[in-house]
């Protein structure tokens, strides 16, 4: 117990140790349009879902999967181009199921 108390320990000083200061951060930042930025944010994350609820929309009116798993990928439909379905995939189901990260998805244990 003490040993992974001290390893927790050495594993956070140096986490903290490696990150910005607030100085730092401010030198970084200071040239950024953040009022642009958080407009371009709130543009497309508006875009984002118009999109996906249109593709959905569509889905249920062609019969197209909004998700299709498979032992090694999953997809998941995102907007409909020129009338047809875009879906993005990922590869690492294995990776997710190792680490049981998939129970952090929808639906999962949690």
């Amino acid at each position: 117990m003490k040993n992974i108390s001290l390893i927790i320990i050495i594993i956070l000083l140096t986490i903290t140790s490696f990150s910005q200061t607030k100085e730092e951060i401010k030198m970084i930042t200071k040239d950024y349009d953040v009022e642009y930025l958080n407009l371009l944010s709130t543009k497309f994350s508006k875009e984002n879902k118009e999109n996906k609820e249109y593709a959905i929309k569509m889905a249920k009116i062609n019969n197209w999967p909004i998700i299709i798993k498979t032992k090694t990928s999953l997809s998941e439909l995102m907007e409909v181009v020129d009338g047809k379905p875009i879906y993005i995939e990922t590869k690492n189901i294995d990776a997710a199921e190792a680490t049981r990260a998939n129970t952090l998805h929808n639906n999962g244990l949690l």
